[in-house]
């Protein structure tokens, strides 16, 4: 994975990073599993899969409620 650093701006590597924790449910998963997100510091999303599969259908249906 490879990503900027905020201050000096060259891009660094980071192989090292095998888990991160999601900042909504606070449960450690693979890095690998979260989605790209380019304007994180890692380049990846904040929240696991499951957090934001959640947080997708919990929007959807209150569209789908508020519409009728």
């Amino acid at each position: 994975m490879r990503t900027q650093c905020p201050y000096c701006r060259r891009e660094l590597i980071l192989e090292f990073i095998h888990q991160k924790r999601c900042v909504k449910c606070g449960v450690s998963k693979p890095i690998k599993d979260y989605a790209p997100q380019s304007m994180n510091s890692d380049g990846k999303s904040a929240w696991c899969p499951e957090c934001e599969a959640a947080y997708i259908a919990e929007s959807e249906a209150k569209r789908g409620r508020a519409g009728k």
